[in-house]
């Protein structure tokens, strides 16, 4: 009765930390693109929301005064207090509502992610199209 020898051992060892390092590279990178999808999912919800908020208040909900905005927790609280939105610690990003453009009724959200700064999403109500603002975010 013969076993296995210690090359042969050692080679299948080899072979399955090659699949897995594989698939942790491939589920991390996965894991990424879910949660960009969810924060332009709940962006696409505040949208929504600020409609709503529009044809209640003749007005939109803004997160800052100006014509830029800095996401963070606050921007977050705010949005999850007028417009009943919650943004969900998950997603890793933080988002805010700017006016955006020339007409008073223009905005734009801005999401900037929590674990790598570089990463921004932005979309406003006139062209209605994501942007991503650096290749780290892709």
């Amino acid at each position: 009765m013969r076993g296995f020898t210690l090359i042969e051992l050692l080679v299948v060892v080899a072979v399955l930390g090659i699949i897995s390092a594989i698939g942790v590279v491939a589920y991390s990178g996965y894991q990424d693109s879910a949660r960009k999808r969810s924060a332009e999912n709940t962006m696409l919800q505040i949208s929504l929301s600020q409609v709503e908020h529009f044809s209640d208040n003749s007005e939109f909900h803004y997160t800052s005064t100006g014509t830029t905005c800095t996401p963070d927790q606050a921007s977050n609280t705010s949005i999850a207090t007028n417009l009943f939105i919650n943004i969900s610690d998950d997603i890793d990003f933080n988002i805010c509502i700017n006016k955006f453009g020339g007409a008073s009724n223009d905005y734009q959200l801005r999401a900037v992610s929590t674990t790598n700064a570089a990463c921004e999403i932005t979309w406003n109500n006139v062209n209605q199209q994501f942007t991503r603002a650096s290749p780290g975010c892709d």
